[in-house]
């Protein structure tokens, strides 16, 4: 029976044990995220470049993939070393919804091949969060960089790769 005393040191428990469950799956998934990008980054680039993208557009794209990359790979150093805290997990999955909004719109925009991944931060972020502020942030985030990615014209920066 729950009394009017115990009930805040039940939420205080259930608090606790869901800030461990979102430590253990943060620190698994910022180990495993490079290596699971690195592979699909470079297919991404060696696709762009033999569907024939324009040489400015690579190099962007290089830049692009090489410090996300090397961002990731320092988190998975790091992570090796520590357990993640909350705060670090969301605050690399929205830096990373940035920067693929970014890459998005220097490859094509709503065109883009790399599109698809801009919901793989949110979903993350939903999937541990739940309905969280956390991840209502990050669903106005998307929202704002499809909103942005929508206003970008067809061929601008770069022609769409591919056509």
């Amino acid at each position: 029976m729950t009394t009017a005393l115990s009930r805040p040191l039940e939420d205080v428990r259930v608090e606790r044990l869901r800030a461990a469950q979102a430590r253990a799956v943060g620190t698994a998934f910022l180990r495993l995220r490079a290596w699971i990008v690195t592979p699909n980054a470079l297919a991404a680039f060696t696709l762009s470049y033999l569907a024939g993208a324009p040489r400015r557009q690579l190099v962007g794209m290089a830049c692009g993939m090489t410090l996300a990359l090397g961002f990731f790979w320092f988190e998975w150093a790091r992570a090796r070393r520590v357990l993640v805290t909350w705060r670090w997990l969301v605050r690399s999955l929205l830096a990373t919804l940035v920067v693929l909004g970014a890459m998005t719109a220097l490859s094509g925009a709503t065109s883009s091949p790399m599109f698809p991944l801009l919901f793989a931060p949110t979903v993350t972020l939903f999937a541990i969060a739940g309905r969280r502020a956390e991840s209502l942030l990050a669903g106005a985030l998307l929202a704002l960089v499809l909103a942005g990615l929508a206003l970008i014209p067809t061929g601008v920066p770069f022609p769409v790769v591919g056509q």
